[in-house]
């Protein structure tokens, strides 16, 4: 149990969460600094759908209440928790508020929990994408295809990186928690077969969840969206220099760059800047890109190679 009896109160008719409790139960980075961990939570918020927002105090939404209000409606907590950085870790709270309170988080028909959250900050991030490069995109929810048998979360259109290149289409699934289940694994398996045959020049991309916050930073540095493991590549691709055809090699030195944010649109998938090679070595690992390890690390170079190193 998540929720303190004391952390919860009723006048009959309206729920309260008291708000320093729900803080304290915070992965501990967040809960260390509640001021920005709010503060980011109500920025999302003010950009979420309206049908979470309308459900919401206007003291919230406004900006009244701010990481010291003690008292705050059960929906207010919802709606923060649900719309806060690292929102995945903060789904056992919620069900737990929403069990005890009679409350829901609304859905709309056909997406799940945290899909139009994800969906507004999507749109926001290509807003600025294309304010900053002129490059125009489209986003259409809930396109079907094979008839209407499988429907997408997000079909985004954009035009190329490059001068007079070609406008790309992606599919973007945005995967909760559920879809790790052994029944829905083999669903998604399924479609994704499907649209690799019939719809080839579609590019399909899943992020998880867990995924959202960094793959969201990582598509905007990027400028192009790509599957989160192609994301963790181009740090080895930034952190290393081409020695020949066949191999790569990253120093001590050379790493330092994929470290860099102004060098690696992609660096806030790397936490150990300490440590860079050893970080660097578990990330080629996980993705199977061959290696050797001395002082430095000789990357493999293969021809195709999966992620284009």
């Amino acid at each position: 149990m998540l929720l303190k009896p004391t952390a919860l109160r009723t006048d009959g008719r309206t729920y309260q969460v008291f708000l320093p409790h729900i803080i304290s139960e915070l992965p501990e980075r967040h809960s260390k600094r509640p001021s920005q961990w709010f503060k980011a939570a109500l920025t999302r918020l003010q950009g979420a759908p309206a049908e979470l927002q309308e459900l919401c105090t206007p003291k919230l939404i406004s900006g009244e209440w701010n990481h010291r209000t003690d008292w705050i409606s059960a929906f207010d907590a919802l709606a923060l928790l649900s719309s806060s950085p690292d929102s995945y870790q903060n789904d056992d709270l919620i069900n737990e508020i929403e069990d005890k309170t009679g409350l829901k988080l609304p859905v709309p028909p056909g997406k799940s929990k945290h899909e139009a959250l994800f969906g507004g900050l999507l749109i926001e991030t290509l807003k600025r994408i294309s304010e900053t490069s002129g490059r125009q995109f489209s986003v259409i929810t809930q396109k079907h295809f094979n008839g209407r048998r499988y429907r997408v979360d997000f079909l985004v259109t954009l035009e190329g990186i490059k001068r007079n290149a070609p406008t790309k289409t992606y599919i973007i699934e945005f995967d909760e928690a559920f879809h790790a289940e052994k029944r829905q694994r083999e669903r998604d398996i399924e479609r994704d077969r499907w649209f690799r045959k019939h719809e080839k020049t579609l590019d399909l991309i899943r992020v998880e969840h867990e995924h959202q916050d960094n793959w969201l930073k990582c598509l905007e540095g990027i400028g192009e969206p790509r599957p989160i493991e192609h994301y963790y590549a181009h740090c080895i691709r930034v952190a290393s220099e081409i020695r020949s055809k066949t191999e790569r090699v990253i120093t001590g030195e050379s790493s330092k760059a994929a470290y860099d944010p102004a060098k690696n649109g992609c660096s806030c998938l790397l936490k150990r800047d300490k440590r860079r090679l050893n970080e660097l070595s578990s990330i080629m690992e996980k993705l199977n890109i061959p290696f050797r390890a001395t002082d430095r690390l000789f990357v493999t170079r293969r021809t195709p190679s999966k992620y284009g190193l």
